[in-house]
């Protein structure tokens, strides 16, 4: 995220996701780098998208619906 490329940066954390599981403060953390080093929009579309994939995290839920 800090050499400003954020596509490669979301592509690799969702690479992540596929060999362990990432917990919830983890997703929420990255968004909230997102937000600093990307924009806003995007760090709500990557936790939309982590909700899509896992509707049961709770937290995620939470932390997108503070974003609005």
């Amino acid at each position: 995220l800090m050499k400003g490329d954020t596509t490669a940066s979301i592509e690799q954390f969702y690479s992540l996701m596929k060999l362990r599981r990432v917990d919830s403060d983890e997703i929420i953390g990255y968004s909230n780098n997102l937000m600093v080093f990307g924009n806003k929009d995007l760090a709500r579309q990557f936790l939309t998208n982590i909700l899509r994939s896992d509707p049961a995290r709770t937290e995620i839920r939470n932390r997108l619906s503070e974003m609005h």
